[in-house]
């Protein structure tokens, strides 16, 4: 499959939905099933569970995809960007840039040299000897859109509930928000912000970005990006995981912005008036060019920059440091894998020649490893190759697709022949062993688990198993079908739980299911009469916060996990549309 340049944002209308003004019954407490957990805690101290990662790089022969999603912080090009910006310890004290020590005189202001009036909750802190406001532990923020639609805010959200929210932009008449995202790091946040020429003429419209940085204090307010056109039509940001660095176009031109601490410096990185995609490289001095064929170019080429080719299909590793293409061989009818850095000026290194051809190959999850399926004799194999020795593989067989477990420790294969099986095996080395799914199933990784949704043919409701890998021999509900009607599930960072709204006929309910027990009653928290709820993500910490969408009441929930297990809810009034930062 060939990606593309990812899709200009369009102006539009949210949906106009339902109303239903009653009063929600509390949803602090769980009802039923598992019984209410704990009162509020402290938060747990201990490491951050690790999220999934999906596939690395890779997209079946198709050009660059950008990597898979980050799950947790980056090297950053500054400093303040990666240790100063309030990155604390597993005992939630403060933690500083290697080489910096912790902060010194901290605490109330006119404590010795730090003298600073600090506000809403931050403390004077000595860095590098000058004085700052930081807070003294580490939480995560929520970024929303007031209920009115006129201005974006952002609330810290605390075990007890949130703080007063920090106002990042108020919009003037006839511009509105249309998108928001956080940077990989957590430290940045992108509001696109749109208008039209005219308000009768959908088609012309313009857009542009403004950003808002979070370090250890209080967030600044957001402002456009230098050294940008403050029109036209721009795409979706692509982030450089190594730095603090994104890639944007806007019509002919493409641009690199480079953020440091709280200053963020923009420069052309592509002018060219033919139809092209680009990606980033790692350290955001060169980019993968495509338009008839795809290149390796650097940041600032022209037309007659001198290009390294990539073949017609390249696919690219996570971290965005490799590309792995094909190319004729040295002889008839072969075809030849290799590697090359992305970086300008890299030369190409075949890495493994074959008869026959290659219908798919990827960087597998952790970068050092490829997944390769060949076309050879009439048969279809399935290699799992080490990237230093792709001629010994850790494993080979007659399968069509394979997906990794979130921590890479277990692969799932696919064997179209005869009729679709699943078989389950250890990375590494291990025969394959065959998984009791059956029928048209859609299945998936959550953790160490196995998510199997199908519908009942008889029936035509979902239901949702879930099987261990390592220990059970056969899947166990994990939702029973219903006739009730439930939103998307996903997954917590750790893998352990299982969150979805089920609307009845009268009400909806946020439930929670614990996939080590998936027998057990679900703890089930009422959202109030039925309209619409959205789940929109759990915080990939040890905190394990989720945050919930209710419209058009625009009621948004959040509800803590501290010690690994849900607690008390709190309704954040006044906003929607919220989206939940990384974790720093």
């Amino acid at each position: 499959m060939r990606f593309s340049w990812p899709l200009l944002l369009t102006l539009s209308t949210l949906p106009v939905l339902t109303a239903n003004c009653r009063t929600p019954p509390d949803w602090g407490r769980p009802e039923g099933g598992g019984g209410a957990p704990g009162a509020e805690e402290e938060a747990a101290a201990g490491a951050p569970a690790r999220g999934p990662s999906g596939g690395a790089g890779g997209n079946d022969g198709g050009a660059p995809t950008g990597g898979a999603e980050p799950s947790g912080g980056v090297v950053a090009s500054d400093p303040r960007e990666a240790g100063a910006a309030g990155v604390t310890s597993a005992e939630g004290g403060s933690g500083g840039v290697a080489g910096d020590g912790p902060p010194a005189n901290s605490g109330a202001a006119g404590g010795g040299a730090c003298s600073l009036d600090c506000e809403r909750g931050t403390e004077c802190v000595t860095r590098q000897s000058e004085p700052a406001c930081e807070f003294p532990t580490q939480n995560a923020w929520l970024a929303l859109e007031s209920s009115d639609a006129s201005s974006v805010h952002a609330v810290r959200l605390e075990k007890d509930g949130a703080s007063a929210p920090d106002v990042l932009n108020t919009f003037a008449p006839g511009r509105y928000l249309n998108f928001m995202e956080w940077s990989p790091s957590g430290r940045y946040l992108l509001l696109h912000e749109a208008w039209l020429d005219n308000p009768y003429d959908t088609f012309r419209g313009n857009d542009r970005w403004l950003w808002a940085y979070f370090g250890a204090g209080l967030p600044t307010r957001a402002e456009p990006l230098p050294n940008l056109p403050n029109s036209g039509h721009y795409s979706l940001p692509q982030w450089d995981t190594g730095t603090a660095a994104m890639l944007l176009r806007n019509g002919s031109e493409s641009y690199i912005v480079r953020f440091d601490g709280s200053r963020a410096k923009a420069e052309v990185a592509v002018t060219s008036d033919e139809s092209y995609e680009l990606w980033l490289c790692r350290g955001a001095n060169a980019l993968i060019y495509g338009s008839d064929q795809y290149y390796v170019v650097p940041v600032g080429a022209t037309s007659d920059t001198e290009r390294v080719p990539l073949g017609m299909y390249p696919s690219q590793s996570s971290d965005l440091a490799k590309i792995i293409g094909v190319r004729p061989g040295t002889t008839r009818g072969r075809e030849a894998l290799f590697v090359v850095d992305c970086r300008a000026g890299a030369i190409p290194e075949d890495l493994l020649e074959i008869d026959g051809t290659f219908a798919s190959y990827r960087f597998w999850q952790d970068d050092r490893s490829l997944l390769l399926v060949k076309n050879q004799d009439d048969r279809t194999l399935l290699e799992l190759v080490p990237l230093d020795h792709p001629d010994v593989p850790f494993f080979t067989g007659e399968f069509t697709n394979a997906m990794p477990s979130w921590d890479g420790s277990l692969v799932l294969l696919e064997s179209a022949l005869p009729g679709t099986r699943y078989y389950v095996a250890a990375f590494g080395g291990g025969e394959p062993e065959a998984v009791a799914i059956d029928g048209d199933v859609q299945v998936a990784w959550c953790g160490q688990r196995l998510l199997l949704e199908s519908r009942n043919p008889e029936t035509g409701m979902t239901r949702t198993q879930v099987l261990d890998a390592r220990n059970w021999s056969e899947p166990r509900w994990l939702i029973p079908e219903s006739g009730d009607e439930l939103s998307t599930r996903i997954c917590d960072s750790s893998g352990e739980w299982i969150a979805y709204v089920r609307y009845t006929a009268s009400e909806q309910r946020l439930e929670l299911v614990q996939l080590a027990a998936p027998d057990a009653p679900p703890l089930i928290y009422p959202l109030g009469p039925r309209i619409y709820v959205q789940i929109v993500s759990f915080h990939a910490d040890e905190r394990g916060l989720l945050a919930a969408l209710a419209g058009p009441e625009e009621r948004v929930f959040w509800l803590p996990f501290p010690n690994g297990a849900p607690a008390v809810g709190r309704e954040l009034s006044g906003s929607r549309y919220p989206t939940l930062q990384p974790r720093p």
